[in-house]
């Protein structure tokens, strides 16, 4: 019996897999692949629930938002406000030193809400090509979600994947 080379094995994966990373669509606009592709279908489909919504619904009774919505995939589009590799102490168990964090702002009928994205340290390469003001729209896993004034929130997601990208 041979023994195959683990290298060998990840080169023939990313061949036949695709190269990962961001694949342009006709419309200009970027779409994930490779990589990212796999990571989607590992989420469940997000929930079609406003994180607006979802806010109200924990300023009104944490407990019953917190079994309804914690852990559940939110798929959101915003304007990225800033993007920063994890260095030091993590906010959160689930993220590692190395993870990529981009904050979005979400721009809602009375105001400016924001949401902090946490992205494993793969999407590194992907999120260093991005700028600042660009939409791009994420999908992720809940963590908290809290009003930050009467109309706007504060949300966590993370395990986010990259969604589209639009330039």
């Amino acid at each position: 019996m041979r023994i195959v080379n683990l290298s060998f094995l990840m080169f023939l994966e990313t061949i036949l897999l695709g190269c990962g990373g961001p694949v342009a669509d006709r419309g200009g606009s970027v779409r994930a692949s490779g990589a990212e592709q796999r990571d989607r279908e590992q989420l469940e489909a997000p929930l079609n629930v406003p994180l607006l919504q979802v806010a109200q619904d924990y300023s009104k009774n944490k407990i019953a938002a917190r079994d309804k919505y914690e852990g559940k995939t939110f798929e959101i589009s915003g304007q990225m406000l800033d993007v920063a590799e994890i260095e030091g102490l993590p906010e959160l168990p689930s993220v590692q030193v190395g993870d990529v964090k981009i904050d979005l702002l979400v721009y809602t009928k009375s105001g400016v809400s924001t949401v902090q994205c946490f992205f494993p340290g793969r999407y590194k390469t992907d999120a260093a090509k991005l700028s600042k003001g660009q939409t791009l729209t994420v999908r992720g896993r809940l963590v908290e979600v809290g009003f930050t004034s009467q109309d706007n929130y504060h949300a966590t997601l993370e395990k986010c994947q990259l969604v589209r990208v639009d330039k």
